[in-house]
């Protein structure tokens, strides 16, 4: 597991530094994050004596839904070995990125709006520096996650009161959603995904599927390989890549255009100056040997 939470880090930092200050933009931030974690698709955890098998993808949605219940469906389905039981959940991840004083694009009416659905939402915290964390955190990371309810109650955009309340990204994938926590769960399976790809109107869904093996009794190797769900037929996809095309990098102002240009007329006219003198020197220096 720690391997695992390792790894979810890397890409996290990989992806801040992709992306700030140019791309630092919610979509844009969650679509390189999603492709970074999903390059490896196949996991073998061991936690607490539990094994797990995970696979997983992530998808973008072609559709013009109505986006305002979230940034990421977190779609999961969990086999239970031992019992040879199925559970499936979903879970939902409002994404926010830190301003130079904090949060400044939190709006209150939109966690009650998503909370009035779902309960269970998490609220996810792009930094563009590390941050000591409150819950659970082994080390500073560019990612929280905390429940939005939590959020919600304070009522604050501040970086660091929101902080002490969070947890890491890869504490949050690894030992929550993989093992049923903070999910919307439902006994109807059939049609569960494209259902919710339908009414939730969320731009990006992570699919995983795990195979859990609670008291430990086979091999890793032996655990079967989990199925994901198919998906709906009538529901626009594409899976995330590197590239977003959709999405424009962030404009330069004009006066730093302005200014970039009067520099480079300064270096230009620098760069003359000193072409002069050089041909000065060594018409000089010609002078002084057809003397001598």
């Amino acid at each position: 597991m720690k391997k695992f939470m390792s790894l979810v880090e890397r890409c996290v930092r990989d992806t801040v530094q992709d992306c700030y200050p140019r791309h630092w933009e919610e979509n844009h931030i969650t679509h390189t994050l999603l492709h970074k974690l999903t390059r490896k698709t196949q996991f073998t955890l061991i936690y607490r004596g539990a094994q797990l098998s995970v696979v997983w993808d992530a998808f973008f949605i072609k559709q013009n839904l109505q986006r305002d219940n979230g940034d990421i469906l977190v779609y999961v389905r969990i086999r239970d070995v031992d019992e040879g039981r199925d559970l499936d959940g979903i879970g939902i991840i409002e994404a926010k990125r830190r301003y130079d004083q904090g949060y400044d694009s939190i709006v209150a009416q939109q966690f009650q709006h998503i909370l009035e659905s779902h309960p269970y939402a998490q609220l996810l915290l792009y930094n563009f520096e590390t941050a000591n964390l409150g819950r659970a955190s082994e080390r500073p990371s560019y990612a929280a996650t905390m429940p939005m309810q939590v959020a919600n109650d304070l009522k604050s955009r501040v970086a660091k009161l929101l902080h002490g309340h969070a947890a890491t990204l890869a504490h949050q994938l690894g030992l929550r959603y993989f093992f049923g926590c903070d999910l919307e769960i439902s006994d109807e399976r059939q049609g569960l995904l494209a259902d919710t790809l339908r009414a939730y109107g969320v731009p990006y869904c992570l699919r995983i599927s795990v195979n859990v093996d609670r008291n430990g009794t086979a091999s890793p190797q032996r655990l079967p390989r989990p199925q994901p769900p198919a998906l709906p037929q009538d529901v626009v996809f594409k899976p995330v890549t590197k590239m977003v095309p959709e999405i424009a990098p962030a404009e330069v102002e004009p006066e730093e255009i302005h200014t970039v240009g009067l520099e480079r007329q300064r270096l230009a006219g620098f760069s003359g100056k000193m072409q002069q003198h050089i041909d000065q020197q060594l018409k000089y220096a010609q002078v002084v040997q057809k003397k001598g």
